[in-house]
C-alpha cells in the first residue's frame, strides 16, 4: 500500500509544479522552429512545456541548452 501511495505522488508532483509556474503548450507544424514558437508566444519564461508535432535535433538541442525563455524549465512532456 505504501508502495502506491508514493508511486502515486511521484506522479502527481510535476503537476503540482506547474500549477505556479508559466505551462506552456506549443504545437510544431514544422520540426526545428521550437525556439521561434516560444519567442512568439509572448513569455518571458516558462516553466512546464509541452511539445506536439514534429521535433527534431535543434528542437532538442534548444531544450538541452535551457537559456533565455528555457531558463527556469522544470517539466517537458511531448504528445
Amino acid at each position: 500500500m505504501k508502495k502506491y501511495f508514493l508511486i502515486a505522488i511521484l506522479m502527481l508532483l510535476p503537476l503540482g509544479m506547474m500549477a505556479d509556474g508559466n505551462y506552456v503548450t506549443i504545437v510544431l507544424t514544422e520540426a526545428g522552429t521550437l525556439q521561434d514558437r516560444l519567442i512568439d508566444s509572448g513569455y518571458d519564461s516558462v516553466d512546464g512545456l509541452t511539445v506536439k508535432g514534429k521535433f527534431n535535433s535543434l528542437d532538442l538541442k534548444y531544450l538541452h541548452e535551457a537559456t533565455g525563455r528555457l531558463a527556469n524549465l522544470v517539466v517537458v512532456g511531448r504528445c
